[in-house]
């Protein structure tokens, strides 16, 4: 089922997890928007990941008492900057990078499937699983 609302996405989120929200929720949008949204999403005492914010897209406004109310742990990530993106897409255009990279998938999955190829990373029953759109 696609989400098309917030309204949508609040309801499936608590379809799953009861009344109380997410456990963990983990922003990886990239629209400061999706980001008020995700404190929305998480229960007392729940764990927030931004790691989409990678790009200076903007401000966003909220009131920090719900972090203080809900007990949140707020946790930023940085994992690399486009530049990393553009260099490591080159390398892989090369033949040697290309037929190394791909020696080490696999899996394969629909993105249909993507919960199973969680699963299988989860277990350690491949070595790399990638989702095929």
């Amino acid at each position: 089922m696609r989400a098309e609302s917030r309204f949508d996405r609040r309801s499936a989120v608590l379809a799953e997890t009861g009344p109380h929200g997410a456990d963990v929720v983990i922003e990886c949008v990239g629209h400061p928007s999706a980001v008020n949204e995700g404190i929305e999403l998480c229960r007392d005492g729940g764990k927030y990941l931004v790691l989409g914010q990678y790009a200076d897209a903007g401000n966003i406004s909220f009131n920090p008492h719900l972090i203080t109310r809900k007990q949140l742990q707020l946790v930023g990530s940085w994992g690399f900057e486009p530049r990393h993106v553009d260099r490591a897409l080159s390398l892989l255009a090369g033949t040697h990078f290309k037929e190394l990279f791909a020696s080490e998938i696999t899996h394969r999955f629909p993105l249909a499937e993507a919960n199973a190829a969680l699963e299988t990373v989860r277990e350690w029953r491949s070595g790399k699983a990638v989702l095929v759109p």
